[in-house]
């Protein structure tokens, strides 16, 4: 099965200053309704790893899905600076 969504190749720049990522994120009318008010176990991670950082992760990701380039893409999404409603549920489609 081909994810509907798949990670952008991120440089190290946008990376670390992202400036315009909701063409990094899908639609909000495309995130499932379970995503979108928080209070899942994806939030929970995504929490803990924008406030306290992930020392170990452990993840298995859809079949033709790059660890580097997704933990990449959400790693920019993560330090988004544009107003955006929720980032999480976007965080949490990548995954």
């Amino acid at each position: 099965m081909t994810p509907k969504y798949t990670p952008a190749n991120i440089d190290e720049v946008t990376q670390v200053f992202p400036a315009h990522v909701l063409d990094l994120m899908p639609k909000m009318e495309d995130i499932p309704e379970e995503f979108r008010h928080g209070n899942t176990p994806w939030d929970r991670l995504f929490s803990a790893w924008f406030f306290c950082g992930l020392s170990k992760l452990e993840l298995t990701l859809a079949e033709g899905i790059d660890k580097d380039k997704a933990l990449r893409h959400d790693s920019s999404v993560d330090r988004v600076f544009e107003k955006l409603q929720d980032a999480s549920g976007g965080s949490a489609q990548t995954a």
